[in-house]
């Protein structure tokens, strides 16, 4: 996203410092009080929009019972760029450990990954 169309916001910081004087041939003590104002500017995050996995399911034709196995392909997904995309490496031993975190075997993974692809899911 180029930084024209790139929401933002302006947060100002304050900072107060005190300092003390002290004139040794009065004993008088004084202060000084300095305010220091900073702005910095931040990028607010989109307009997005919230579906459910199994919302999603239901659209690409995937059974429900699968969306187990997609949050576990999730948590092991690279995050997006404008280059890649999001990529998920895998490999028999994720499979394994994703059939084990889902309490499926090995062989519904597979299925299941097929169908993600052949529904254009992931």
């Amino acid at each position: 996203m180029d930084r024209k169309n790139q929401r933002t916001r302006r947060i100002t910081h304050e900072e107060v410092a005190e300092e003390f004087v002290t004139d040794f041939n009065t004993g008088e003590v004084a202060s000084k009080k300095t305010t220091t104002q900073r702005d910095t500017v931040i990028a607010v995050e989109p307009n997005y929009v919230k579906l459910y996995l199994d919302c999603l399911a239901t659209y690409y034709s995937v059974p429900v019972s699968s969306s187990p196995i997609l949050l576990a392909l999730l948590s092991i997904a690279t995050y997006a760029n404008k280059e890649n995309g999001l990529i998920i490496f895998l490999n028999k031993m994720l499979k394994e450990k994703i059939a084990k975190q889902c309490n499926v075997s090995l062989t519904r993974v597979e299925h299941a990954i097929t169908d993600f692809v052949k529904h254009k899911y992931i």
